[in-house]
């Protein structure tokens, strides 16, 4: 209609002489353009010399946070945190203002008249983020993409009655709204204009080409499924790996420095008088049921077999539900750190009178426990048996973390041959020393039972953007190796290092977005990427020149640390 006007005799001639009215009434409202004073308080400084004025904050909070003929609530306000918002917009127009002088651009009463005349208002948003905000505040004109460029920030005033302009509105709109006169809310609006057309310069330099919008999108939508095996040292280092006294002799002497920080470590542990003792326990979840008469009878099965010179440490692995299995069974001094159950066994372990004799079994709150003494601390051989504790522990660690590389480096090949499944279930079989039967399903190895065993997880669908194994250390780039992976089935030719051992990577398949798909949906994506890239832009900008005019300061009784509003005696 604006447009309509302008071309046309009669309508240059209204336009006139409304916009001779509105600035008779700028001029009526006795009004006039004032700067702040030296005395004055401000709402916020950027570094020393500009200030945000409490009355320019206070017509931008409240034409800000007018929604629908209302204003926004507090709880509202104080999630968005709207008054350190609007501050910071203030901030930033300020000097986005100085910029364009500096660049010799500007903005004609004639082009800020034409915007009142329909309505239309501005107020500065922070440029991180400004987008999202003025979706929250009703304050853009929506599009397919959200806010359309150029409207962020706008603001509908009621300027019209049955249609046409009506200054009397106009002016009645603004005082109520913002508290100021017409003259200063023009002002207002000429420096809102200027700041906003160098956004919109700033914002025009940016391109994005279909190559890059394809490759961006397809990141997103480009999907791949992986099969995956992790080699877990903790299962390695309870049923395969083995550590002798003469190996373990030997790791003590070539890697004295971290035995030292290992026993260290123990702080105040192994206090004298205390046993040293190797466990195995039959866990009962329910003492006096069913399921605990199971468990005690299985302990005293086992035993048995330890009494019949059966190897303690070898059947603690096979047979213990202790954490202590993947040490051989090995607990250490037993003190009160060990937790539940610890009197009850510490009682039983005092009553073992040498090194090498094995408890009955012992009925805790955790379940059955047999106990084997290995030795009572005293002060001449407290260090000595901190030091092979320790010892162990990190030689059994480095030995299963070895075994664990050899497995996953031995199941890359074998799967060129086999599938990801037959392979490893042939490894496990061999890393255990066991022979594969017919029966194998019916008959499986407890220890193939066992949560940390190696065997395929199918991973589900991950763009390249996600993490497709939780498991695997960042650093690796799973998802990465993933989707470079160009056949279904194909391995990954090395092993990805994870928080506890190695994991095999298999591509299982994998969904590429296509140019012709990408070709229905362009324009959006391209918009979009734009937008984005135009708002980073910005606020990268803006950014620079706060950062150069000395940054952003708050005035603490303006702006609550809280975010809630200043309490009646702050304002």
């Amino acid at each position: 209609m604006i447009r309509a006007l302008r071309n046309s005799g009669f309508g240059q001639f209204f336009l006139g002489a409304v916009v001779v009215a509105i600035i008779l009434a700028f001029v009526l409202s006795g009004a006039a353009p004032t700067t702040a004073g030296e005395d004055d308080e401000c709402v916020a400084h950027v570094g020393k010399d500009t200030c945000v004025e409490p009355k320019e904050f206070e017509a931008a909070y409240r034409l800000l946070s007018a929604i629908g003929g209302g204003s926004i609530n507090e709880a509202a306000a104080k999630r968005l945190r709207l008054r350190e918002q609007v501050a910071r917009g203030l901030a930033e127009r300020e000097v986005l203002v100085a910029e364009a002088q500096r660049l010799e651009i500007g903005t004609s009463e004639d082009d800020v008249d034409a915007e009142l005349l329909e309505g239309h208002a501005r107020i500065s948003l922070p440029a991180d983020g400004a987008e999202e905000l003025a979706m929250n505040l009703a304050m853009c004109v929506n599009g397919p993409t959200g806010c359309e460029p150029g409207t962020v920030g706008l603001r509908a005033i009621d300027v019209k009655k049955d249609g046409k302009f009506d200054i009397e509105m106009y002016k009645r709109t603004v005082r109520v709204w913002t508290r100021r006169s017409p003259s200063h809310f023009k002002e207002m609006q000429v420096r809102e204009t200027t700041a906003e057309r160098l956004r919109q310069l700033i914002q025009s330099q940016v391109r994005v080409s279909e190559e890059e919008a394809f490759l961006a999108y397809s990141r997103v939508r480009s999907k791949a499924t992986a099969r995956s095996v992790y080699a877990q040292k903790d299962w390695f280092a309870r049923y395969v790996a083995d550590v002798s006294d003469e190996e373990l002799g030997a790791y003590q002497t070539a890697h004295e420095q971290e035995l030292k920080t290992a026993v260290t470590a123990l702080g105040d542990g192994f206090k004298v008088g205390c046993p040293v003792v190797e466990e195995i326990r039959v866990n009962s979840a329910q003492p006096g049921s069913a399921d605990s008469e199971l468990a005690k009878k299985k302990a005293e099965q086992l035993l048995a077999e330890v009494k019949g010179k059966s190897n303690f440490s070898q059947v603690a692995r096979k047979h213990s539900q202790a954490d202590s299995a993947k040490l051989a069974g090995r607990v250490g001094c037993l003190d009160d750190g060990y937790g539940a159950g610890s009197t009850v066994l510490l009682e039983a372990a005092q009553a073992l009178k040498k090194p090498g004799d094995v408890s009955p079994v012992v009925e805790t709150i955790r379940g059955f426990t047999i106990l084997r003494l290995v030795d009572v601390v005293t002060d001449k051989n407290r260090e000595t048996l901190m030091r092979h504790h320790a010892a162990f522990k990190l030689a059994l660690d480095e030995e299963a973390a070895k075994l664990a590389r050899s497995f996953s480096e031995k199941l890359i090949a074998s799967a060129k041959s086999s599938s990801l499944e037959e392979a490893t279930k042939a490894l496990s079989y061999e890393a255990l020393g066991l022979t594969q039967s017919a029966s194998d399903e019916k008959d499986k190895p407890a220890a193939l039972s066992d949560e940390h065993a190696p065997q395929v997880a199918i991973s589900r669908s991950v763009s390249i953007d996600q993490d497709v194994l939780t498991e695997v250390k960042t650093e690796e780039a799973a998802t990465f190796e993933l989707f470079r992976l160009e056949k279904e089935d194909s391995v990954l030719t090395r092993p990805l290092l994870g928080e506890n051992g190695f994991v095999v990577l298999q591509l299982k398949s994998k969904e590429m977005l296509t140019k012709v798909a990408f070709a229905e949906d362009q324009e959006r994506i391209m918009q979009t990427m734009w937008k984005r890239k135009a708002e980073q832009a910005l606020s990268d900008y803006v950014e620079k020149l706060i950062k150069n005019a000395g940054g952003v300061t708050f005035n603490p009784k303006f702006i609550p640390a809280d975010g809630a509003e200043p309490t009646e005696k702050d304002s």
